[in-house]
């Protein structure tokens, strides 16, 4: 038999990624095509999902959908990406099989598999009316150093949606 391992990644803008915070779905186009263990998988706290092995014992060409699943959480804005993978199974003639994969993201060529999803964090609102309020905040980056001065915060209005004071 021929196999195939498809993986891919989830990038996410906006804060840190959780393990098992998205989910990822793998569908036979092809009528009767194998399917790896599992055809829907989660995210690893690196983004990095995995639906498995697929095994063919047959040749044949046989197309595959990708998506990720809509989670239904208003802060994240969804990659609505759709992978169609297709693996071309051939024989050698002497019984090999060996399997070819490409892709095409929403109908573009592609060599990965990749979502992206930004966060937005729910604003807070407070009703202050006049009052001093202090804020103390904190910023932590991870990879590498964080320089003085490299990141600039300010603070907007909800409602109106402008800036407060000066930024810090």
């Amino acid at each position: 038999p021929a196999t195939v391992e498809l993986s891919g990644a989830k990038h996410l803008v906006g804060k840190t990624m959780e393990d098992g915070e998205f989910n990822f779905v793998i569908n036979a186009v092809t009528s009767g095509a194998p399917m790896p263990t599992n055809s829907v998988v989660s995210n690893d706290k690196y983004g990095v999902f995995d639906f498995g092995t697929i095994t063919f014992n047959t040749a044949g060409t046989y197309v595959y959908t990708v998506t990720e699943q809509n989670g239904g959480d208003a802060r994240f804005d969804y990659d609505e990406s759709a992978y169609t993978v297709t693996v071309v199974v051939t024989d050698n003639s002497e019984g090999k099989l060996s399997a070819a994969v490409s892709m095409l993201k929403n109908g573009t060529e592609s060599n990965e598999i990749v979502f992206v999803n930004s966060f937005t964090p729910t604003p807070y609102i407070y009703d202050i009316d006049d009052a001093a309020v202090n804020f103390t905040l904190g910023k932590e980056l991870s990879g590498r150093p964080l320089e003085e001065g490299e990141f600039e915060f300010v603070l907007i209005n909800a409602i109106s949606g402008q800036q407060i004071g000066e930024a810090v």
